[in-house]
């Protein structure tokens, strides 16, 4: 993140309207235009669309399509870096980040929609190409140290296997759209609160923006009343900021 990119978000948050809307999808993630709209009641659609727009710029709100209805989602990986610039203690940084997301992904309704549980975005001063790479051939970098073996081909098994040849997750490959799009049947095996439950269907987009990615993450088919989806949900925060800084600066995961 730039000088430039905090500015955006610490305009983005000085309004205590833009703030409501973040504090309102902390609460319950995945909101309409229409549902936001009761966290400022007193003003009208255009203002709500109007703030949200400030928030998707600043990268703090994500929307996605589910019919005719707008849903947004919280992303809070401009405020990860954002706090890192004053946190010297990065286990503590994340630990923040990461327990604040748990909390939000336990309130959750129980119910189970078209539209992705969770959804992350961040963007990488990198091509495509170089972020496809560093997501299928580079996750011992950014991924827990784990090695993805997969042919990447449409219906093909795959693992993600630490260093001693433990299996963290497994599933089928839906599509590998080379530099744009890595989709998967996701089934966590990293411990035992998650191997005995159900897998979800977890996408991987790029979208060229000039000359650098769009990188989102989404869950979908995943209930919000699971271990998974509790582990996952700010796990993933933690990855698509962390794929960043390995592309960006060459610095890999620290454990």
């Amino acid at each position: 993140m730039t000088a430039s990119d905090d500015d955006t978000v610490l305009l983005a948050l000085s309004h205590p309207g833009r703030r409501a809307l973040l504090d309102a999808l902390h609460e319950r993630d995945g909101q309409s235009v229409t549902d936001l709209g009761q966290a400022l009641p007193k003003l009208g659609r255009h203002a709500v669309l109007k703030h949200l727009g400030i928030l998707e710029d600043a990268g703090l709100v994500t929307s996605h399509k589910a019919g005719r209805t707008r849903l947004c989602y919280l992303n809070a990986t401009p405020l990860v870096a954002l706090a890192q610039r004053w946190l010297d203690d990065y286990a503590l940084g994340w630990g923040q980040a990461l327990t604040r997301l748990k909390n939000a992904s336990e309130r959750r309704p129980e119910t189970m929609t078209t539209a992705p549980l969770h959804r992350h975005a961040i963007v990488i001063d990198a091509t495509p190409e170089r972020v496809w790479t560093a997501l299928t051939q580079e996750c011992a970098s950014w991924f827990f140290a784990t090695t993805l073996n997969s042919s990447l081909e449409q219906g093909s098994d795959y693992t993600y296997t630490y260093p001693d040849g433990r299996v963290a997750a497994e599933g089928k490959i839906i599509v590998a759209d080379t530099n744009r799009r890595l989709e998967m049947i996701f089934s966590p095996t990293w411990d035992d609160a998650v191997t005995a439950e159900a897998p979800f269907r977890m996408v991987w987009s790029l979208t060229a923006q000039g000359g650098a990615t769009l990188l989102t993450v989404e869950h979908h088919d995943l209930d919000p009343s699971t271990e998974t989806a509790q582990q996952v949900g700010p796990g993933s925060l933690f990855l698509i900021s962390n794929i960043k800084t390995w592309i960006e600066t060459g610095q890999p995961m620290r454990s």
